[in-house]
C-alpha cells in the first residue's frame, strides 16, 4: 500500500511542462478594462479598483506595496504616498507612471500595463500639456459600466486636449455639483473612479449631459485620439514607437507637397520656418496637440503617423488653397497722393501723436512714413517728445502740490510730516513716486515745518 502511494505521489507532483501551475503575485491579478479599443482604461482607474478589491484605500496599496517597490522608505508619510496617484503626470508618459505601471506589474504579475498610460508616446511627442489637471468623465459611460456592473475610468479622460466623449459626443465632466468646501472623512470615503471623493456620492446621473453640447471639432478631435488609443501603438509589445516617425511624415510632405520648399509646409500649418525645421531635424518634438493639428491637417491618422506609415494614402493638400496672411498695405509715393495733407494736419492737431499711432492711423508703417515722408515724421516725433516731457513735468508738479497741501495739513495738526505718514494719508498718488522724488518731498517737509513752527525738522 505504501509502494503504490508513493507512485501515485510521484505521479502527480511530477513537473508536466503542459500543466505548470501559474506563477503566483502579491496582488490579485486584477485585467484591465478596455483593452484594444478606445475606452482604454487609466492607470489612476486600474489602482483604485486594485487597492477596493483588496479591501484598503489607495494610500494604503501605495505605502505599504509600491513604495518600497520604488526604494523609498515604507515608513513615508500617508500625505506622500497619496500624492502620486492623484498627479496628473501618473497617466502621462513620465518616468512616475513608467516606474508606478511596473511594479504593479510585478506585484499582479500582469504585463503591458505601461499601455494604460501615455509612456508609449514617448519619444514621439513632447509631454507638454499632454496631461489633464483635473479629473473628469462622461457620465454616460459611467452610466454604461454601472449597468455593466465594472465602471471604471478611461485613459482618453485624462487627456488634456480632449474635452468631448467620442462615443455618446457630450462634453466630459469635472465636477460633481456638490459643494467643493465640504470634504468626506477618508476612513469613509470610496475611493473609486465612479464615485466622488468629496461627497462620497455615485457619479452617475448627478449631471445632466445635454446642458452644453460638443462641437464637430471637438468630437472630431476625440475620435482621432480614441483611435490612437486602440491602435498598435498601445499594444502590450508595441511599447516603443518608432522615434522621429512624425519628423519623416514631415520631410516627405516638404519633398512631395512642398516640392522642396519648407516654407510652403510651414504656411500650410500656420508655423513658423524655424518651428517647422525643430521638428524636421529631431531638435524639438511637437506636442500631442501639434501633432494632431499635423495629421487632421494632412488628412492622415494619428497612429499612421506615430508609426511611421508611408505618406501614400494621406490627401494631398495643394500649395494654391494656401491662404497667405495679407501683408501690410505700404504706401507708395505713386499711390500716396493727399497722405502728406493729412500728416500736416496731425502735425497741427492737439494733443499730439507718435509716429508710431500716425502709422496706425493710416495703415502703413513708421519705416514707410520715414522712407517717404522724413521731414514730417520726425516734425511729428519731436512735437510729441516735447509734449510728452511737459505733461511729465505738469504731472510731477501737481502731485508735489498734493504732497505739499497734506504736510500743511499734518503740520497745523501738530503733526510732523514725514514720508511714512505721508504714505499712510496719500491714496491718489503712487508710492513709487514719492521714492523717486524722496529728495523733493524732504525739502517739501522742512520747508512747512519750519515756515510754520519757526524752528528745522529734524
Amino acid at each position: 500500500m505504501n509502494t503504490s502511494f508513493d507512485l501515485v505521489d510521484q505521479e502527480v507532483i511530477a513537473e508536466d511542462p503542459q500543466q505548470r501551475m501559474p506563477p503566483r503575485s502579491a496582488l490579485v491579478a486584477l485585467k484591465p478594462l478596455g483593452i484594444g479599443t478606445p475606452c482604454r482604461e487609466s492607470l489612476t482607474s486600474y489602482f483604485q479598483r486594485l487597492a477596493d478589491a483588496h479591501c484598503v484605500i489607495p494610500k494604503v496599496l501605495a505605502r505599504e506595496f509600491v513604495i518600497p517597490q520604488l526604494g523609498f522608505n515604507n515608513r513615508i508619510s500617508e500625505t506622500q504616498a497619496d500624492r502620486f496617484w492623484r498627479s496628473s503626470f501618473f497617466n502621462g508618459m513620465g518616468q512616475v507612471a513608467q516606474d508606478w505601471a511596473r511594479v504593479l506589474g510585478d506585484l499582479t504579475s500582469i504585463k503591458g500595463l505601461a499601455s494604460l498610460t501615455l509612456v508609449p508616446l514617448r519619444g514621439s511627442v513632447g509631454a507638454q500639456g499632454t496631461a489633464s489637471p483635473k479629473r473628469r468623465w462622461c457620465p454616460l459611460c459611467l452610466e454604461e459600466g454601472v449597468r455593466a456592473g465594472t465602471p471604471y475610468g478611461q485613459l482618453l479622460w485624462e487627456i488634456g486636449c480632449v474635452t468631448a466623449c467620442p462615443k455618446h459626443c457630450v462634453k466630459l465632466v469635472d465636477a460633481c455639483g456638490c459643494p467643493s468646501g465640504e470634504k468626506l472623512n477618508y476612513r469613509k470615503a470610496k475611493f473609486l473612479p465612479h464615485i466622488c471623493e468629496s461627497c462620497g456620492e455615485s457619479l452617475v446621473g448627478r449631471v445632466d449631459p445635454e446642458l452644453e453640447a460638443p462641437s464637430q471639432d471637438e468630437v472630431g478631435l476625440a475620435h482621432l485620439v480614441g483611435n490612437l488609443l486602440a491602435s498598435p501603438v498601445f499594444a502590450g509589445s508595441l511599447l516603443e514607437p518608432k522615434v522621429n516617425a512624425l519628423a519623416e511624415f514631415l520631410n516627405e510632405a516638404v519633398r512631395d507637397i512642398g516640392e522642396g520648399n519648407a516654407e510652403c509646409i510651414a504656411k500650410i500649418l500656420n508655423v513658423s520656418k524655424g518651428g517647422l525645421s525643430d521638428w524636421r531635424h529631431g531638435r524639438h518634438l511637437p506636442s500631442l496637440p501639434q501633432a494632431i493639428h499635423i495629421t487632421r491637417t494632412f488628412g492622415a491618422t494619428l497612429a499612421g503617423v506615430l508609426e511611421g506609415t508611408k505618406y501614400e494614402g494621406v490627401q494631398r493638400v495643394s500649395p494654391k488653397s494656401i491662404h497667405f496672411r495679407p501683408r501690410r498695405a505700404y504706401y507708395r509715393r505713386a499711390n500716396a497722393e493727399g497722405l502728406d495733407c493729412r500728416l500736416e494736419a496731425i502735425l497741427r492737431a492737439n494733443p499730439p501723436i507718435s509716429v508710431a499711432e500716425t502709422a496706425r492711423r493710416l495703415g502703413t508703417s513708421t519705416k514707410e512714413l520715414y522712407r517717404l515722408y522724413k521731414e514730417l515724421a520726425y516734425a511729428i516725433a519731436a512735437r510729441a517728445k516735447v509734449w510728452k516731457c511737459e505733461e511729465s513735468i505738469n504731472r510731477r508738479n501737481a502731485r508735489l502740490q498734493i504732497v505739499r497741501e497734506i504736510a500743511e495739513e499734518m503740520t497745523a495738526a501738530g503733526i510732523i510730516p514725514t514720508q511714512k505718514r505721508l504714505e499712510d494719508r496719500i491714496c491718489e498718488i503712487p508710492k513709487t513716486f514719492l521714492f523717486q522724488e524722496r529728495k523733493a518731498c524732504q525739502q517739501i517737509y522742512e520747508s512747512v515745518w519750519g515756515s510754520v513752527m519757526g524752528r528745522p525738522l529734524h
